[in-house]
């Protein structure tokens, strides 16, 4: 019986060239060019991942910040984040009766990208998943 409970709480990963992220039980991934989609049956909320590299240099906070602004135009402010050698920033907003919060991580030249959106009165469903998924984000360098 422990192997099979082993099983049915086991993690799950998903790897990329540029980044890695730990799945808990029931969420699937599909990827296409732009991204990269991660949902649950059990859950109404998408995350979304996609990352980019700077040509030349490490990435700043001030890259971040002028990264950002083209998408959150206006609707919010942005809060630093991150510990170690991954750091970056978030906003959280509401729009057309979805809530969004996105993320942007760096570590050196890479910047990741995380937007999760679900319906406002959905807020928090799976927040506790959504925030435990986030905070295993590995950039790889």
């Amino acid at each position: 019986m422990t192997g099979l409970r082993n099983k049915l709480h086991r993690n799950d990963s998903y790897n990329s060239d540029w980044w890695s992220i730990d799945l808990p039980v029931g969420w699937v991934r599909r990827e296409d060019q732009e991204c990269t989609t991660f949902t649950s049956t059990s859950s109404p909320g998408v995350l979304q991942v996609s990352a980019a590299r700077k040509p030349n240099g490490a990435v700043s906070v001030e890259d971040l910040q002028d990264f950002a602004s083209d998408f959150v135009n206006g609707t919010g402010s942005f809060k630093a984040i991150g510990s170690g050698a991954t750091s970056g920033i978030t906003s959280e907003s509401v729009q057309n009766g979805r809530y969004w919060k996105k993320w942007w991580l760096k570590k050196g030249s890479t910047i990741v990208f995380l937007t999760y959106n679900i319906a406002e009165e959905s807020k928090g469903e799976d927040w506790v998943a959504i925030d435990r998924m986030v905070s295993t984000v590995t950039i790889h360098e």
